[in-house]
């Protein structure tokens, strides 16, 4: 049960890594030279991450895996050493978990030619220069509102990607790849400049015992399949407790953001967003806590079953939110902050930086904001979910 607890702590520490790496996040001193390069340019030659950590170190130490040779490497060469050397004795012990077998197919292929509306236009280009690239072990499929043709101005860009061992084994071809995510990764925020997340990354190790609580594999149903291969086999975990610890977590969020609200009487877009789509996943976390995997819309029209009149007031509040989304990304204000963006942010998370920072403010007071009313809705709505999980852990 150690070397099983130690070896998940492994595979999550990777899909970070990994995470990072695809998004362009590089940690380190800013009175590096590589940190302001790795601000000026895509490549990953500049990304560093702390890849070797004391926890790292420890979980090792436990499996019996011996990385005290790698520590002098850097950046994507340390990631490589990494993987290389924990790789066999973590599927071993990872192939000995109690998981369930499953597959999902992902039979439409992504057509460019669908995407014309002014919101999403910029999708016919995004995916060009990954598609003619030859990336064995990487597949990435679109799913959500982009996938579906749902969207709306409230919508971003989902993505879920797939890395297996033939990525890695090629250093070359890593840094390749990774350069070309970090430039997608970017392109999403240019088709939602509000969006709050790049890349939703896993690897081979994840499959093998997949952590449905990390992102469920229904997400994908629907979904539209880039580049690689168009079926995914994996073993389901049968631990749902990540599902709490989701809902609380957004539980804590939404309360931060309300009293911030209160506080400053209002919010800008950016934060109005995330606030919008804690409450609108939360029903979803909440079934998933009691083992009942629904997805989003699902959780969402079905959350009479669990929440009072008075808290689905919040939920309501949300879908009036998304219809009415449009005066938030399409003024003056946010055209000028995408121009800047443009210039003077190459990586992801730079823009979200600036947006998160400088998006139109939305008034407690003005029709869209959060009212007296509204607000006790959502507390109402928290309240009843903080009940729910204590339920669920009883």
């Amino acid at each position: 049960m150690i070397e099983l607890d130690a070896a998940k702590r492994l595979v999550v520490h990777i899909r970070q890594c990994f995470l990072c790496l695809f998004d362009g996040l590089s940690v380190q001193p800013r009175k590096s030279m590589h940190y302001w390069l790795s601000l000026l340019s895509h490549s990953p030659m500049y990304w560093d991450y702390p890849i070797i950590t004391e926890p790292v170190l420890n979980d090792c130490y436990t499996l019996e895996i011996d990385i005290s040779r790698i520590k002098k490497k850097v950046g994507v060469y340390k990631l490589i050493a990494l993987l290389n050397s924990i790789e066999e004795p973590l599927k071993n012990i990872l192939n000995t978990t109690v998981a369930n077998d499953c597959k999902i197919k992902i039979n439409t292929n992504f057509q460019r030619s669908l995407y014309t509306s002014p919101k999403v236009n910029k999708m016919q280009s995004i995916f060009i220069p990954l598609q003619k690239e030859s990336l064995p072990g990487l597949s990435l499929y679109l799913h959500g509102s982009m996938a579906d043709h749902s969207y709306t101005a409230f919508s971003d860009v989902d993505d879920f990607v797939v890395v297996r061992s033939e990525l890695w084994k090629d250093a070359e071809l890593l840094i390749d790849t990774a350069s070309l995510l970090t430039k997608l990764a970017r392109e999403y925020q240019s088709i939602d400049p509000l969006q709050h997340h790049g890349h939703w990354v896993i690897t081979e190790f994840d499959l093998m015992c997949y952590d449905q609580g990390y992102l469920p594999m229904d997400v994908l149903k629907g979904s539209v399949r880039v580049i690689g291969d168009s079926q995914i086999r994996y073993c389901a975990s049968v631990d749902y407790s990540r599902f709490i610890e989701n809902a609380k977590i957004t539980i804590q969020s939404i309360e931060k953001r309300l009293g911030s609200a209160e506080f400053k009487g209002g919010l800008n877009a950016f934060e109005l967003k995330c606030l919008v789509g804690e409450i609108s996943i939360l029903p979803a976390y909440i079934f998933q806590a009691f083992g009942n995997i629904l997805s989003k819309p699902e959780a969402i029209d079905r959350s009479n079953e669990i929440f009072s009149d008075a808290a689905i007031k919040a939920i309501e509040w949300t879908s009036e939110i998304r219809k009415g989304f449009i005066p938030f990304v399409n003024n003056r204000r946010t055209k000028a902050l995408k121009i800047i963006a443009r210039m003077i942010c190459c990586r992801r998370h730079l823009s979200e930086w600036l947006f998160k920072k400088c998006s139109s403010w939305v008034d407690n007071k003005r029709p869209m904001g959060l009212s007296p009313i509204i607000i006790q809705g959502i507390r109402t709505f928290t309240e009843e979910s903080i009940d729910l999980i204590r339920s669920v852990e009883k």
